[in-house]
């Protein structure tokens, strides 16, 4: 009996060994984590296209009023005007404050003043005609004093050759010699019948022949264009009439 019960206490005792210790815990047997996804980082924006510089604009050399037939150089008085060149002058063109000392000079080819409002060469000897011209196609280059052989693309039938006061004209009585320069000077006046009106080579006014300074100009009998004494003292077209 009592070999028994140290067998049983024996027992007991390699039970309670063999079973796991209160301080330790069996491992719980957890699921693996899964790996946290790697989030893509964004793609980058592609680069736009360089753009090309925006063309660099051609500059045109500055083409001075008065240096050709196409344009003048406009004035108030002779005082606004002057020589392009102090030492081989050609063209009447504005003033300049400056002068320049000269090396070799040459005489000015005429006198440079102020005409209807633009610089005018005056030339001491008119231009001889030269080349060609077509009907009513001559223009005058103020600034230099002579004409240019231009139509400006204009049909012969549109063109026109408005009457001249006093200063340049350019015309082209016969167009196998050339343009013909004419300068037709001022005509002095105390009233209207001092006037009279030449149509040739251009209508521009002249004295009144002293047979037709004691009436008045007549419309349409004595031409269309009446003559005026301006406020200035000189013989001016005057109005026109349609006959």
């Amino acid at each position: 009996m009592r070999g028994w019960c140290i067998a049983l206490a024996l027992g007991v005792a390699s039970i309670a060994c063999a079973g796991p210790s209160p301080d330790t815990a069996p491992a719980s047997e957890q699921p693996a984590a899964a790996p946290a996804s790697e989030v893509p980082a964004p793609a980058k924006a592609a680069a736009p296209p360089p753009v090309a510089p925006p063309p660099v604009a051609k500059l045109e050399p500055v083409v001075k009023l008065g240096r050709d037939h196409l344009s003048v150089v406009t004035c108030a008085s002779s005082a606004d005007c002057g020589w392009d060149d102090d030492c081989l002058p050609t063209r009447c063109v504005e003033a300049r404050a400056e002068r320049t000392a000269c090396d070799e000079s040459s005489p000015p080819p005429g006198e440079c003043l102020c005409l209807a409002g633009a610089c005018t060469l005056q030339p001491k000897t008119p231009p001889v005609a030269s080349g060609t011209c077509e009907i009513r196609g001559c223009v005058v280059d103020r600034a230099a004093g002579k004409c240019v052989a231009d139509t400006g693309g204009v049909a012969e039938n549109l063109r026109t050759t408005p009457g001249v006061n006093v200063g340049p004209s350019c015309d082209c009585p016969s167009p196998a010699k050339g343009c013909a320069f004419t300068w037709f000077p001022a005509v002095p006046c105390t009233s209207d019948r001092d006037c009279w009106i030449d149509p040739s080579p251009r209508t521009h006014p002249v004295a009144r022949p002293k047979a037709l300074r004691k009436r008045d100009f007549q419309p349409c009998k004595d031409g269309e264009i009446a003559p005026k004494c301006g406020d200035a003292g000189q013989c001016v077209l005057g109005p026109a009439y349609s006959c």
